[in-house]
């Protein structure tokens, strides 16, 4: 998660990704460590799936 978050703020990491739309989580009440832990736990469950 720490590296996510770090790599977050660098244009060059997940290039396509809306940022922007990503931060609206915080509308709802979620903070971005909260989303970024939701989302890699979501993506770990179907990482088979996905070829990772």
């Amino acid at each position: 998660m720490k590296s996510v978050k770090r790599k977050f703020k660098q244009k060059d990491f997940a290039r396509r990704v809306r940022r922007d739309k990503i931060m609206l989580c915080e509308k709802i009440g979620l903070s971005l460590d909260e989303f970024i832990e939701i989302s890699l736990k979501a993506l770990q469950e179907i990482s088979d799936k996905l070829g990772l």
